[in-house]
């Protein structure tokens, strides 16, 4: 091959190179342009917040240094002070387990937390937008500490936040939990919301105005300490409650299985299919179920006081706590517990203890006598064993005879006076009124009377009359009560007292 030949060969190949290269160069730029601009949340971020940085640092007057862009620190034990960052700050990755200070920093964008582990991200007198954690391979530990104040941190990863404030500091606003690894709150934080379904939460406040767990959260733990004032919660997703603390006011709108621990002053329950369980020395000023929260269970447990439960629909109630009052505003609800007082504000019946109740008298009934048909009368001549008095109209045999011996007149008198139940109240009464007959009866006081009762038995007294609300009855010198309900009077008596020696005290007064 002449040397002509040979260069012209190799010229060709030194060509044929060149877009070879400028393709490849053309690619990296074009996938370097793609990433720089694009990532928003690690190396390529990073390094745009140093070149930034370095390009538009300047100060202002009061001695605060101005970044008019983003800022890094990637490396352990770094601190910055009295900086304006007008753009966002990136905690980056290779800080690993380190701690960072920030001082006196205000931050324009978002503060982005992907390194610092137990040690500790400090943010002293602060002034921040938006916090995110998201460190994948490890746990965040972040103080609020002086006068900081932070709109909101979203937990994305495990962390713990703590706030050391000054007095009348501020901290964080808004806390959303994002992450279903287990999160740390110390601090009073204005709200917490739960976003992600088996969230893990531990509140160690003692006070928390807001509360919330989404739709999207279900199955959420949150416990928090004995002691804690929540103003509001907000459930929206079913959630396991845990800590003695108070709520003041909770709406409750989450289906499936939620249990409920403390003291709420006000709850309601708009859910559908909802199963609560009230778990045991809870206490409930007022549980209201809504018109339209249909299919839902209530299960008490041991030492569960719902002092008012209002049903505006018809709900299933379990377990073994005390209701002291029900109103009802909807028929079907059906009911193991026997409740202290119930006041009907339709006309409708709901099952008690597997009896159908419509009217306060029945449930006195059978919470007393555990009969809602009860009749004081037939009742207390089957209890005491001593109404042989009642049956006086044997004498009317004797009387026969009498007639046949020719004394008719004085007979007729012993009949009156021996057939009529009245005589006795006519001695002990007023003369002049001819106070009507009455029944006694004695009743031992049920477990939830037990205290009130003193260790007595109960005396009810029962007037063979129409209108007994127009008599006073006394035992002795003692008036006893007059129950509108059962149109009955009562009073206390020792245990070993008889119905024979109670009758002979008994005092049938007109007027009351």
């Amino acid at each position: 091959m002449g040397r002509s030949a040979w260069r012209r060969k190799r010229r060709k190949r030194k060509i044929g190179l060149l877009p070879i290269i400028a393709s490849i160069a053309l690619a990296l730029v074009i996938a370097s342009a793609v990433v720089f601009f694009t990532d928003s949340f690690g190396f390529a971020s990073s390094m745009r917040g140093l070149f930034t940085a370095s390009m538009v640092e300047e100060t202002d007057a009061d001695g605060m240094k101005i970044i008019d862009g983003d800022y890094t620190i990637d490396s352990p034990d770094e601190r910055l002070e009295n900086t304006h960052i007008k753009g966002n700050l990136y905690l980056a990755e290779d800080i690993g387990d380190g701690n960072v200070d920030l001082i006196n920093v205000t931050v324009d964008g978002s503060v982005l937390v992907r390194g610092g582990g137990l040690k500790s991200v400090f943010m002293r007198d602060c002034i921040l937008d938006e916090v995110k954690v998201n460190r994948p391979d490890g746990r965040v530990r972040l103080v609020f500490s002086g006068k900081t104040v932070a709109e909101s941190v979203d937990l994305e990863t495990s962390a713990r936040l703590v706030e050391n404030l000054s007095e009348n500091g501020i901290g964080v606003k808004t806390v959303q939990v994002m992450t279903e690894e287990k999160v740390e709150l110390a601090g009073e934080f204005d709200a917490v919301l739960v976003l992600v379904r088996e969230a893990n939460v531990e509140i160690e406040s003692e006070l928390l105005n807001h509360l919330t767990v989404a739709n999207t959260a279900s199955d959420s733990t949150i416990s928090y300490p004995d002691g804690i004032y929540i103003e509001n919660l907000q459930l929206d997703g079913s959630a396991y409650l845990f800590g003695r603390g108070t709520v003041n006011q909770a709406v409750i709108a989450a289906s499936g299985t939620s249990e409920l621990e403390g003291h709420f002053n006000r709850v309601e329950v708009t859910a559908e299919a909802g199963f609560f369980d009230l778990i045991e020395e809870s206490s409930f000023q007022e549980l209201i179920v809504a018109g339209g929260a249909l299919n839902n269970v209530f299960s008490l447990y041991d030492d569960v006081t719902i002092h008012l439960l209002e049903l505006n629909e018809a709900v299933t109630v379990e377990g073994r706590g005390e209701i002291e009052k029900v109103l009802v505003n909807a028929p079907g609800s059906t009911m193991e517990q026997i409740p202290l007082d119930i006041e009907f504000l339709q006309a409708v019946s709901i099952m008690i203890d597997g009896h159908e109740i419509s009217t306060p008298d029945m449930l006195y009934a059978l919470r007393e006598h555990g009969d809602p048909e009860y009749v004081p009368g037939e009742v207390a001549s089957s209890q005491v064993p001593e109404p042989e008095p009642e049956p006086k109209p044997d004498p009317e045999p004797s009387s026969t005879p009498a007639e046949d011996t020719g004394e008719p007149e004085p007979e007729p008198e012993q009949e009156e006076t021996e057939s009529e139940p009245e005589p006795e109240p006519k001695e002990a009464g007023d003369e002049n009124d001819s106070p009507p007959g009455f029944t006694l009866e004695i009743m031992s006081p049920s477990e939830s009377d037990e205290i009130l009762t003193q260790g007595k038995n109960l005396l009810y007294v029962s007037l063979n009359t129409e209108q007994p609300e127009h008599y006073q009855v006394f035992l002795g010198d003692e008036k006893l009560n007059y129950l509108e309900e059962v149109k009955q009077f009562y009073g206390l008596v020792d245990k070993e007292a008889e119905i024979s020696e109670l009758e002979a005290k008994i005092k049938v007064v007109p007027g009351q």
